[in-house]
């Protein structure tokens, strides 16, 4: 049994992405830093991306969350997304595992297939094309690998699994990806489903495939989540100079090809953006701040998450309390 996060039923919850992508090449500052006055400042949970070789300079996720989880008391560390097909499916297990220990199971899953940077895949011996199916093998073990027992793996690996001990908890699984096969799996595997480079149009269509998915399937409605790119302040155009520096440099796109789906402005803008997100019913956003320091913005940050939470309940919120499978 996989365990999905809880439905919202209240106010949204609220998370940061911590700067584990020095997108702007200024370093990377006081990750310990960042995590602690994120915390104070309000924020619900801490979320860290993955990968093993970007663009960009970019810090391993696992080491990552457990420096944010170090030094913090109450926030959720996320994974938004691991992409654990780069990886053995032991160690995904025996990271997450020993990390719900140290942490007092705060974390929240996030697995993606990723797939842009063909070089990472070569560069760890996993071809491309297998990232799918050894996702899908991944998240049919990862409940018994999370519970101490042990499994035999299908393809590629043929191999077993001795029970892997200590573990917490198994922590909240989101699924992670635009494609319906995301919003598949999500369904499939009883976890919430985490959209990225989404606008309100898109994020509608996402919600009504899942209920559509779900109604299919027979179970519940797994519950939505967010990952929106911003940049505060009050110059508009500065703000979104430095978040095509920012898109360029890490994905090695034009920055009109995501734009729509980023915000740069003060605080009223982004909350114009972000509100009727939440009002469809969204349980989680995460912000992503395209800052070279995020921390004097973290004050304007939390005023935004303080200010969507207050936000209208939708009126047709799902009264399930938590969705599984």
């Amino acid at each position: 049994m996989t365990v999905a996060p809880e439905r919202r039923v209240g106010p949204p919850r609220i998370g940061l992405q911590l700067p584990t992508t020095d997108g702007y090449l200024a370093g990377y500052g006081d990750l310990r830093r960042v995590a602690s006055k994120a915390e104070e400042a309000g924020f619900d949970g801490l979320w860290v991306g993955d990968h093993f070789s970007f663009n960009a300079p970019v810090l391993e996720a696992f080491v990552a969350a457990s420096t944010a989880a170090a030094v913090t008391e109450h926030v959720t560390i996320g994974f938004g997304v691991l992409i654990a097909a780069l990886r053995h499916p032991g160690w995904v297990a025996k990271q997450v595992s020993s990390l719900q220990v140290i942490c007092n199971d705060r974390v929240e899953l996030g697995i993606g297939i990723g797939g842009e940077f063909v070089d990472e895949w070569r560069a760890v011996g996993v071809p491309p094309a297998e990232r799918a199916a050894r996702t899908d093998e991944l998240l049919r073990h990862l409940p018994d690998l999370l519970t101490g027992q042990g499994v035999n793996l299908g393809p590629p690996w043929n191999t077993r699994i001795p029970p892997l001990r200590p573990y917490g908890t198994i922590p909240p699984l989101w699924i992670g990806g635009r494609a319906d096969i995301a919003l598949r799996r999500a369904v499939g595997n009883g976890a919430g489903w985490l959209g990225v480079w989404v606008d309100e149009s898109r994020l509608a269509a996402s919600i009504t495939r899942l209920r559509e998915l779900a109604g299919e399937a027979g179970v519940a409605v797994p519950p939505a989540a967010v990952e929106v790119l911003v940049h505060p302040g009050r110059d508009i155009e500065h703000g979104e100079a430095e978040m095509a520096q920012f898109m360029e440099r890490i994905y090695g796109i034009p920055f009109g090809r995501v734009s729509r789906y980023t915000i740069a402005g003060d605080e009223d803008r982004i909350l114009e953006r972000l509100r009727p997100m939440v009002e469809l019913g969204v349980d989680t956003v995460v912000l992503i701040p395209a800052l070279r320091d995020p921390l004097p913005h973290l004050p304007a940050l939390a005023r935004v998450a303080a200010a969507l939470r207050a936000a209208p309940q939708p009126p047709n919120a799902p009264s399930e309390a938590k969705s599984s499978a």
